[in-house]
């Protein structure tokens, strides 16, 4: 190997260090919480929901590409997680097709609204990455919870556009906001939430 290129490579072993350990305390994070949230068998569908999150962030800021593997393996899991909560029943394929009609009417609603903005501006709005995104996620949360982790990813995305144009570094972001960048995370941070202030902060009685 040329001197050049050990050099280069010896250069870059230490950040490629930090990023994996980096990217490791992030997903025993999860993992701590999703156990945390639910009982062992779910909790460990929705550890790895976290470990495919991580994937799409990273994919989504460096090529603002959302791998379609990603999207399925989202669905796949949530259907795990409902054959694992009320087995082959009639229960279970009843909420399956619930979850199918709910996907297909968030990813029709998204794709219209970006077809919409594309047509008036001239620039594309939601790639189809992100449509496809937001279908797997709607296997996981009801219409309620859906509309929270939108608007979750919507102020964070904002949050961080005006943080950039504050510290003036507004090329950092680019030409496009990687949105499924901040709709993953927050997806899954809406589903963990509610068992969890269940479980460490309950709602005192109501006397009756």
């Amino acid at each position: 190997m040329p001197a050049n290129e050990l050099s280069r490579s010896a250069s870059l072993s230490p950040a490629l260090r930090r990023r994996q350990l980096e990217d490791g305390l992030v997903l025993a994070a999860g993992g701590f919480v999703a156990f945390c949230a639910f009982e062992p068998r779910v909790a460990l569908l929705v550890a790895a929901w976290w470990f495919v999150t991580l994937v799409i962030v990273r994919s989504d800021i460096a090529d603002q590409l959302i791998p379609d593997w990603t999207s399925g393996a989202i669905v796949l899991l949530a259907l795990l997680r409902l054959l694992t909560m009320h087995g082959f029943t009639g229960a279970a394929f009843g909420l399956i097709g619930e979850a199918v009609l709910r996907a297909a009417a968030t990813s029709g609603l998204l794709w219209t609204i970006g077809w919409a903005y594309e047509r008036i501006s001239g620039h594309e709005g939601l790639g189809f990455g992100d449509v496809k995104l937001a279908g797997a996620i709607a296997f996981w949360l009801g219409p309620y919870e859906l509309l929270l982790a939108f608007e979750l990813a919507t102020f964070a995305a904002l949050a961080l556009v005006a943080a950039y144009r504050l510290i003036r570094r507004t090329e950092v972001l680019g030409s496009a906001i990687p949105f499924g960048a901040f709709l993953a995370p927050a997806a899954w941070i809406i589903l963990v939430s509610a068992p969890i202030a269940e479980r460490f902060w309950p709602w005192p009685a109501i006397p009756g």
